[in-house]
């Protein structure tokens, strides 16, 4: 049973991690909708705010970040408490059936969760500021570039989150933040050292100075096209998806 995968049988194990999932992240996600509006209220009572500004876009962004990391990284809380460990790596099901049960839930249903709340917040306060305040936001546009952003760096970092869980066992969602912080600092520092070395207007062309985003358009030639895209697969998509396996042996070795 360890080694099979039995699409029944996992269709059990995920409604149990959906009933027995972490509810913190669910409370912050209430809980932030107060914070949300009083972010908001400063633009309805402003005289000067632009129709299309970026504030929903950024409070969105920190809602959806901050709730779906948190989420990620506390989908393995019952393995910090030595009777629920017991009882989860107990249940009849496959280390395959159980990890894809948690990885569907983190990775797919408490994001669309999260996204449904916002919009079910930003609705409302558009509901009160219309009638009170005379203001509305212009809609958010779901498929822009600065969304696209969003999304792309929040699944690349999500299986820090989602592993961090079950190498750490105390704070393992705060050990997992610390990491990834550091790793951006780390980041910047190399992209700032890279940019002073060879400043804009030395007509050399550096690495750094084109490195984009991958599903954006680079204007440089098939060479330096195929750097970048070498670029992304060593520093981000492949040490992305090792921490993503390597959560699913991180179970196999607790159930072994």
């Amino acid at each position: 049973m360890k080694n099979k995968f039995d699409f029944q049988r996992f269709v059990r194990v995920l409604r149990l991690s959906w009933q027995t999932q972490p509810l913190l992240p669910y409370i912050v996600l209430v809980a932030a909708v107060p914070l949300l509006y009083l972010y908001f209220f400063g633009d309805a009572r402003s005289m000067f705010v632009s129709l299309r500004n970026e504030n929903p876009f950024l409070a969105f962004s920190a809602y959806f970040c901050i709730a779906g990391w948190l989420y990620a990284g506390m989908a393995y809380s019952e393995l910090s408490k030595p009777a629920a460990a017991v009882r989860y790596l107990l249940v009849p099901a496959s280390t395959l059936e159980k990890w894809l049960a948690k990885a569907v839930l983190a990775l797919v249903v408490f994001p669309l969760v999260t996204w449904l709340s916002f919009n079910l917040a930003f609705k409302g306060f558009e509901l009160f500021s219309v009638r009170f305040f005379a203001f509305r936001y212009s809609a958010i546009d779901w498929y822009s570039r600065d969304m696209l952003v969003t999304f792309f760096f929040f699944y690349l970092s999500l299986p820090v989150a989602y592993a961090s869980g079950l190498i750490w066992k105390r704070f393992g969602i705060v050990k997992g933040f610390v990491f990834v912080f550091v790793l951006f600092l780390i980041l910047f520092q190399v992209i700032g050292i890279g940019f002073e070395k060879y400043p804009y207007d030395s007509g050399q062309g550096v690495l750094l100075q084109e490195t984009n985003l991958p599903f954006l358009e680079l204007d440089c030639d098939d060479a330096t096209r195929r750097l970048v895209g070498l670029f992304w697969l060593l520093a981000a998509y492949v040490p992305s998806l090792l921490l993503l396996a390597a959560s699913y042996f991180l179970i196999r070795e607790k159930e072994l």
